[in-house]
């Protein structure tokens, strides 16, 4: 070892050691500043993570249950600018159905005031509640309560409206979530709103009881929409089995006119003609073209070929019944006018009661002699007729005296009716006339389908006639339940029943197309049109002013007067709804 190696260091000195101990002191002294300065950071930062985990599973809470509300009052979450009032309207339409056998609690939307009711309690929870009356607390207290209570077709418009609007201001945004009881599904019905323009006839309100329509039932529609103290321009649509609709603008001397009304039968790709005044005593015009005058002339009925030749017969005139008939081959052509009198039908004859032109036939019930045992004879003959004494063909007697004459067609066949509260058919297929069908009553809508004469009557029943006799299938009412019905109409179909209703409640228009016996069955209705959608909202009262129905066998028009306007829709043979496609 070596010597430096082996000798101790030095104590310290007096002054060293307190040194040492002030040193100590001052380490110390630093060591509690640094403790001191460390506790409140480190109580600060475990208050941060505190609160902000508090906050996190509030905003959790909140928006679970913001999205369990959205859910079960909406169903799916609304799209982007998308409506809640609009959203709820057309989720209580699709209730209507889907939840009418549920008690009260577990109805839509009264089972919604629970998930409401989680929705307010999370918000105080977490003391959210203090935003004032326009806040989602103070909403979703005051909904949860009117939820309760709700029937489910109770207009809860500005609630839930104000409801998603608060939500939105607090930033809440639903995601889809499971709903043990699921939210009825939305149905969206064709409203003011979702109407194309192609649909509308004009934007003018027209009072739809003075729309004319062609009075004989063809394939075709054809109706006059006309006032003139609203315009002075007669609107002429056509409504086609194949979808192919026009409407027209009539000018010319109709322009203006007064007591304007469509006449007779046309047949299909033809043009109506459109009597003036008191039957045609102010002119009876063409309703294409240049819209000229044909004659002047009381008609009693008329016809228009596709060709362009037209024919009208006037009333009676004189005890005997003779009538004029008026025929024009083209527009613009010369017009001839023959007397029809009693001698034309045989020497037997002495009287002519009614007469009507049906599709390119006139039809005349004559009678022969004074003896009141004779019975009265239905005739016919072909147009055009360019003699001057035309011959008419004897369709078969029938034993109804002065009696109206009308008819309707379909592709095959044509039906004609004779009488008033009761009558006879007789069927022309093939160029063959049936032996007289005799009918009990000619009540209801009437109309062809195939090759049957059809009554439609407001219970639901319908009388069916063919060439073997006519058979009655018994029905039912048409109901609406849960609604009301303010007003019906009805038609046939397709050889079923089709009725519409204007529902009371804010249960829109409504239809049924099902078999007569049908028509009571629950949830059978459907949304035809959504009378309380307008201009993006919920309305308070209905939209539809007027409504007019119109069938043809396989299809049906019902025109609707709106503060928009006009507007058609179709439904074709299977029941289906759509906007009409009018081309101008």
């Amino acid at each position: 070892m070596k010597a430096a190696d082996s000798i101790p260091p030095p104590e310290p000195s007096a002054d060293s050691l307190r040194e040492l101990a002030l040193d100590g002191k001052r380490k110390r002294r630093r060591t509690m500043l640094v403790l001191f300065g460390a506790i409140p950071a480190v109580v600060t930062i475990i208050g941060v993570v505190w609160w902000t985990t508090s906050q996190q599973a509030a905003e959790r809470d909140i928006a679970t249950a913001w999205n369990h509300a959205s859910a079960c009052l909406m169903g799916e979450p609304l799209g982007p600018n998308e409506r809640a009032s609009l959203r709820m309207r057309a989720v209580q339409l699709g209730a209507v159905h889907s939840d009418l056998d549920r008690n009260a609690d577990s109805r839509w939307p009264n089972r919604c005031g629970d998930q409401v009711a989680e929705l307010h309690e999370a918000l105080r929870k977490h003391g959210r509640n203090k935003d004032g009356e326009e806040g989602l607390a103070a909403r979703s207290e005051e909904f949860a309560v009117a939820l309760r209570k709700a029937a489910v077709m109770r207009d809860l418009s500005s609630q839930v409206d104000g409801l998603f609007e608060a939500a939105k201001t607090m930033g809440l945004k639903a995601e889809a979530v499971a709903l043990q009881v699921p939210t009825p599904e939305p149905e969206p019905g064709l409203n003011l709103d979702s109407l194309p323009e192609s649909a509308r006839i004009s934007p003018l309100q027209f009072a739809l009881d003075s729309v004319s329509a062609t009075p004989m039932v063809d394939t075709e529609i054809h109706v006059l929409v006309y006032d003139r103290k609203v315009d002075d321009t007669p609107i002429l649509c056509t409504f086609s089995p194949t979808g192919a609709d026009r409407c027209r603008s009539l000018g010319g001397e109709l322009k203006g006119k007064s007591g304007l009304r469509l006449g007779g039968t046309v047949d299909d790709g033809g043009e109506p003609l459109v009597l003036a005044g008191r039957n045609g005593d102010d002119g009876i015009y063409r309703s294409s073209g240049d819209f000229s005058k044909v004659t002047t002339l009381r008609a009693q009925s008329a016809y228009a070929a596709k060709s362009g030749y037209v024919a009208i017969a006037g009333f009676n005139d004189g005890d005997e019944g003779h009538f004029e008939l008026v025929q024009q081959a083209a527009p613009k052509a010369p017009t001839t006018k023959l007397t029809i009198k009693p001698e034309l039908f045989g020497r037997e004859t002495t009287q002519v009661h009614r007469k009507q032109l049906l599709w390119g036939k006139l039809l005349v019930q004559v009678i022969d002699g004074e003896d009141k045992r004779v019975k009265p004879r239905l005739t016919y003959t072909d147009l055009p007729t360019l003699q001057e004494q035309p011959a008419f063909h004897d369709i078969a007697n029938l034993d109804w005296v002065n009696a109206r004459i009308f008819g309707c067609r379909t592709a095959k066949t044509m039906v004609v009716g004779v009488g008033r509260g009761s009558g006879f058919f007789t069927f022309l297929e093939n160029d063959k006339w049936s032996s007289p069908v005799r009918v009990e009553s000619f009540s209801g809508a009437f109309g062809c389908h195939e090759g049957e004469a059809v009554f439609t009557t407001n219970w639901g029943g319908q009388q069916r006639c063919t060439p073997a006799g006519c058979k009655l299938a018994q029905g039912v009412r048409p109901e609406f339940k849960p609604f009301k019905v303010r007003d019906s109409y009805w038609a046939g179909l397709s050889g079923k029943v089709l009725a519409v209703g204007a529902t009371e409640q804010r249960g829109g228009l409504r239809y049924r197309f099902a078999d007569g016996k049908n028509l009571a069955d629950k949830g059978g209705h459907q949304l035809l049109f959504d009378d309380l959608v307008r201009d993006g909202a919920v309305q308070k009262t209905s939209t539809v002013l007027g409504l007019l129905l119109a069938g043809r066998g396989r299809f049906a028009v019902v025109l609707l007067t709106t503060p928009g306007g006009v507007y058609a829709l179709r439904i074709d043979g299977e029941g289906k709804v759509t906007p009409a496609a009018i081309q101008r």
